[in-house]
């Protein structure tokens, strides 16, 4: 076979075909090196956006959790300084009333005659009233003896006021509809009580045997009205009020000696009756305002010294020390908490009561 001067000698097409396939190779390799570098590359994205995703979601928890923690100590926090805001301003309250209280009771005491001691009981129930009226019951007839804001000289028949006649037949406090009917409409035209909603009448009486020196006609203040602290001045002005007594017969001459040594004894132990007495008032009294809720729940149960135990035996060895240790020194406490706690029905006390000091 002969070839022509232009064909391509057969080494060099061997040359030339081995360099297009090595060519190739390297142009396939290529294009595989490039499609691994893009996965891995791809990959390598996929797996750091994996690895940020996981991290952020336990930073994210650890956050969240860190952040109920703190929540939950920062409420504790709050509602403990509330707490304690609140039963400082409790401290306040009581202190405050007790004052006031005490403010009241020692112009009820210093009063000089009747009229300065109405004056007082009205006084003192203004920061609780919106109207006050003190009313004089005699047999058959109501006397308003004094009223705030407007006087009101007024006489009624008891029979025609039926909440009147209520709280002399109970001796105990009587809240009624501020009505002609139930107030009597004499009363109710000069204390001008229209619109009025409710009335209470509150009883005020001699410490001694029930004795009704008065009632107070009383409107309750929308802003402020604290039935027990009104009951509680009602409770104490009774005692307090002064009555007159004849003066001691001037005798000339020498007093036997038996009347000179037994005088200051008897003046002792007048002192210490009454103090025995004011001790008793203002340990009931005490707990008539300072445990409200647990005078009332005791009176429905019908065991109110289960309910105040702790604080009725505090007062109990306290009045037994202070008052009991001579013979035949009657029990005042026990008298008081009968009369005022109970209402007068010692069965309310309850069963486990152990009555008088012996």
């Amino acid at each position: 076979m002969s070839y022509s001067s232009d064909s391509v000698p057969f080494q060099d097409l061997l040359q030339q075909q081995k360099d297009m396939a090595r060519d190739q190779l390297a142009a396939a390799w290529q294009i595989h090196v490039e499609q691994v570098e893009e996965q891995l590359h791809k990959g390598w994205k996929e797996n750091l956006a994996n690895l940020f995703e996981e991290r952020f979601r336990l930073l994210s928890e650890g956050m969240e959790e860190e952040f109920q923690k703190r929540l939950s100590l920062k409420q504790a926090e709050v509602r403990a300084h509330a707490l304690a805001d609140a039963e400082k301003l409790r401290k306040q309250s009581r202190h405050q009333v007790a004052a006031d209280l005490n403010q009241w009771v020692r112009r009820l005491a210093q009063a000089e005659d009747a009229g300065a001691w109405v004056a007082a009981l009205i006084d003192s129930l203004q920061s609780v009233a919106d109207q006050v009226a003190f009313f004089l019951v005699s047999a058959d007839t109501l006397r308003c003896e004094a009223a705030w804001p407007k006087a009101a000289a007024v006489e009624a028949d008891l029979k025609d006021a039926p909440a009147f006649l209520n709280v002399r037949q109970t001796m105990d406090t009587v809240v009624a509809a501020a009505s002609p009917a139930e107030i009597n409409e004499v009363i109710f035209r000069a204390l001008e009580l229209e619109g009025r909603d409710k009335a209470y009448l509150l009883p005020v009486a001699a410490v001694s045997g029930h004795q009704l020196l008065g009632i107070v006609l009383l409107i309750p203040s929308k802003d402020s009205f604290d039935l027990d602290a009104a009951e509680l001045l009602c409770a104490a002005a009774g005692p307090l009020r002064k009555t007159s007594s004849p003066k001691p017969a001037v005798v000339t001459g020498i007093a036997p000696a038996a009347s000179l040594a037994t005088a200051p004894a008897t003046r002792e132990n007048e002192e210490m009756e009454q103090r025995a007495q004011r001790f008793a008032r203002v340990k009931v009294a005490e707990l008539r305002l300072f445990h409200s809720q647990a005078v009332i729940d005791g009176r429905t149960k019908q065991d109110l010294y289960g309910v105040l135990k702790t604080e009725i035996d505090k007062a109990r060895v306290q009045y037994k020390d202070e008052f009991m240790a001579a013979p035949g020194r009657t029990d005042h406490l026990h008298a008081e908490l009968v009369r005022t706690l109970a209402n007068g029905d010692a069965k309310l006390m309850g069963a486990g009561y152990p009555g008088e000091l012996p």
